[in-house]
């Protein structure tokens, strides 16, 4: 009797099933090796782009001067009584430029460690633009007064290391002499915008310690505009960002790069995408963004302003044309549909083919021997991460699938006693579609949740067609 159990249908489902949830264990250590892989790169990639010059994030120039303010102080004296004294507050005093023009031309290289590499760039970048007298100081109290004589024109970067060179500055038709250092204009965490997160999304890198800028002493005309021209030379990996600080902003950015991603607070009003690069033009006007003219370090407003310029900031990621570990990441998520097909597609052949046979005559599949065809598509995933890391993951699929096919077929022959080529047909076709429906999704995220619907019921109707005229309840 428990033979006859052990041989039912009923039974060879409930141990499928059970057969299902064992190989959710291979599954997640397959993904976890993936995401190790993954953090791997993302180490390479830090590591790279840190020496390289990190990712290029500008903000500025702005203007900034020594603003001192007369403050009424009240302490108490040696006899406990309350005295008021006038004391001078001593702060800095930043002016926005009235319109900013950047303009970037960047060609881009692949730079490796290993099997690993990251997209970083070089080149021009060209700022331009005015400071309106008119509104310096217009803001200013009778207490306070500013030093335009000991104005300075300063920049804040995410890292010392992007600017390569100054092939130009020119301040009113006369040279600035730049030196290092923001002057206090950024807080360390406005400019921490390109820490690395794991896939967990705890962050384990960030940049802060990098954080940078230069600054010259500005001839500061109080009669009319300040014109300003300074060209850059830069170097920097991954993405290029930038604040609107101006009152109106013009940005114009070109790379040989076919595959950008544009991100931040703005999107291009124009932009030309093809395969040897792309061009992106932004004008972000004052109103826009909630950023001042002027603003000083006393109180909160210098914080908010700050904060405030970190939320309009925009640029374009250099991403690589396939991330091979997001797609494979994916890929295994679909790894338990692809578990359950082919344990369908061998249940239904051995109980279709026993159906009408006796008991002596029955060719029935043991459970090692479906757990071994189970184990055997997971090595799928395994050899597409393996290959996705050496060669196109386009190519590493199809080898990858070919083989996994190739694999279950053959074995699917020697299961049956009759060893002909009808079950090693019917699981190569059964596999070659399910690789195939896993490849649309993969590179259609848009569409993926329609094409999983869609194949699921594919399956589940292919099994009630196939399983129709079956006998269950035949001993």
């Amino acid at each position: 009797m428990l033979k006859n159990f052990t041989r039912s249908s009923g039974f060879k489902v409930f141990l499928l099933g059970f057969l299902t949830l064992v190989l959710l264990i291979p599954i997640a250590m397959i993904d976890d090796v993936i995401h190790e892989r993954s953090r791997l790169a993302k180490d390479a990639e830090r590591e790279i782009t840190s020496v390289w010059g990190g990712e290029f994030i500008a903000l500025g120039p702005i203007l900034q001067m020594p603003l001192k303010r007369l403050e009424s102080v009240v302490s108490k004296n040696k006899g406990g009584a309350a005295e008021k004294k006038e004391v001078v507050g001593e702060y800095v005093y930043r002016v926005a430029p009235a319109l900013l023009n950047v303009e970037a031309n960047l060609k881009t290289l692949v730079k490796y460690r290993g099997i690993f590499s990251v997209p970083l760039y070089e080149g021009e970048v060209v700022i331009a633009g005015r400071f309106d007298a008119a509104k310096i100081g217009a803001d200013l109290s009778q207490f306070e007064t500013i030093n335009p004589k000991a104005a300075e024109i300063v920049f804040a970067l995410a890292g010392q290391k992007s600017i390569r060179a100054i092939k130009k500055a020119e301040f009113n038709g006369q040279k600035l002499e730049f030196n290092a250092g923001d002057r206090g204009f950024i807080a360390p965490e406005i400019m921490d915008e390109a820490a690395y997160l794991d896939y967990r999304g705890a962050q384990y890198f960030n940049h802060a310690d990098t954080k940078g800028g230069i600054y010259a002493k500005a001839p500061l005309n109080m009669n009319g505009e300040n014109r300003f021209e300074i060209v850059l030379q830069i170097q920097g990996g991954k993405s290029f960002k930038a604040v609107p600080i101006g009152g109106e902003s013009e940005f114009k950015i070109a790379a040989d790069w076919g595959d950008p991603s544009f991100n931040g607070a703005y999107l291009p009003i124009e932009r030309a995408i093809t395969e040897k690069g792309f061009e992106a033009k932004y004008q972000i006007n004052y109103l826009s963004r909630n950023i001042p003219a002027t603003w000083s370090t006393l109180g909160e407003a210098s914080n908010m302003t700050e904060v405030k310029m970190k939320s309009a900031m925009f640029g374009v990621d250099f991403y690589k044309a396939l991330d091979h570990y997001a797609l494979n990441i994916r890929a295994v998520k679909y790894a338990i549909l692809f578990l359950i097909v082919p344990f369908l597609a061998l249940f239904v052949m051995e109980i279709v083919q026993n159906n009408k046979r006796v008991e002596a005559d029955r060719q029935l599949i043991h459970p090692a021997q479906y757990l071994i065809a189970g184990v055997g598509n997971l090595v799928f995933y395994l050899l597409l991460l393996a290959f996705s890391e050496h060669i196109n993951f386009h190519l590493a699929y199809f080898i990858s699938a070919i083989a996994s096919t190739l694999l279950l077929a053959l074995y699917a022959k020697s299961l049956f006693k009759s060893g002909n080529w009808k079950q090693s047909g019917f699981i190569a076709i059964i596999m070659a579609l399910c690789y195939a429906f896993l490849f649309v999704t993969l590179l259609s995220q848009d569409w993926a949740l329609l094409i999983g619907a869609i194949f699921c019921f594919i399956t589940i109707a292919a099994t009630m067609y196939f399983t129709r005229k079956v006998e269950w309840y035949r001993d």
